[in-house]
């Protein structure tokens, strides 16, 4: 009987990986899976992470032969694919280097001409296009990167409260990309969610104003806002006289919360009787000031752990129910 010393785990993983592949038993995504959760081990044996460079190193060392852009997609399929879910056996090597262009063009495009980050793209946008995509892509048993490409397309417009035409043009034309949002401000029979939004076409696009044209249409008051050069952000929220005054206007709590919220945004409170109607807008103009503080590091990170809370929740918070509150309102 021969006895081999026990040398590391790793070493062990890494004789599993090559047996089955020489076997031909494993499909892309079983030896990306393979190959990063042996990266993760050899990290902790060795006690640094490890570049694709060392890690090539590190494997060849084991007898394993993997290239370092091979690598790469392993790695990207991992981190960036698993939602995929019941559709993973089906991944490919050339399906995950065009998903990974496609889904890199869609990342600069957003980065550059919408500042949406990397993150929210993926926890917003492509994340729920691969899982609504996963039984489909199963049942014909192939992925095809161009149909998901065109789909994450139409997921970020609405995302963006953004014609998908426009967006998909936009994506096509890389020369035309720029810091400000490629399209003009949208006509008023061009924004998803009605028709109401009157858009100076004088008032140059940036992103702020493409963020608040964004967040007055998910909360229904696209008819709130006028839009005009003389404010500070290029818009403002109509009297609360006028809009008493005009038929149809939304009187539900979240509209009412977000037209509070933007009047503080735009320096509005304390003006039009807001204060006599809302007894909460002094501390959200107070919190506000705050976010918006460029000096206070504090509120910066503040800021980045609401993003992250939002990313890792694991249900969706209940509308008005705070953070370390259940949900008949008793604390935790």
């Amino acid at each position: 009987m021969l006895f081999r010393a026990w040398r590391a785990e790793s070493h062990v993983l890494t004789a599993h990986l090559i047996e089955n592949e020489q076997r031909g038993d494993l499909t892309y995504w079983d030896k990306a899976s393979g190959i990063m959760a042996l990266r993760a081990l050899l990290e902790r044996e060795r006690g640094g992470a490890f570049s694709l460079s060392q890690l090539e190193e590190e494997l060849r060392g084991l007898g394993y032969t993997v290239s370092k852009a091979a690598l790469g997609f392993h790695a990207f399929a991992v981190q960036r694919l698993g939602r995929l879910g019941e559709a993973l056996p089906w991944l490919t090597g050339d399906v995950v280097k065009r998903l990974q262009q496609r889904f890199n063009r869609l990342k600069r495009y957003a980065e550059l001409c919408h500042d949406v980050t990397e993150a929210d793209l993926y926890s917003e946008v492509i994340e729920s296009v691969l899982e609504e995509s996963a039984a489909q892509c199963a049942s014909l048993r192939s992925i095809d990167p161009e149909v998901m490409s065109d789909r994450c397309a139409g997921a970020l417009a609405q995302f963006l409260c953004r014609p998908a035409a426009a967006i998909r043009q936009a994506l096509e034309d890389e020369s035309s990309w720029t810091a400000a949002p490629l399209d003009p401000p949208p006509a008023a029979d061009d924004i998803p969610f009605g028709d109401a939004v009157a858009v100076s076409s004088q008032v140059s696009p940036d992103p702020v104003t493409d963020l608040v044209r964004r967040f007055a249409g998910l909360t229904g008051i696209d008819s709130w806002v006028d839009w005009t050069t003389d404010a500070r952000y290029g818009f403002r929220l109509k009297s609360l006289q006028a809009l008493s005054d005009s038929a149809g206007h939304s009187s539900d709590a979240q509209a009412l919360r977000a037209q509070r919220v933007l009047r503080c945004i735009a320096g509005q409170s304390g003006k039009d009787g807001v204060n006599e109607h809302s007894r909460e807008e002094p501390a959200e103009r107070e919190l506000l000031a705050w976010f918006l503080d460029r000096d206070d590091r504090a509120a910066g990170v503040f800021v980045d752990l609401l993003k992250a809370l939002r990313r890792s929740s694991p249900e969706p918070q209940r509308s008005g129910a705070g953070i370390g509150t259940t949900v008949d309102g008793g604390s935790e």
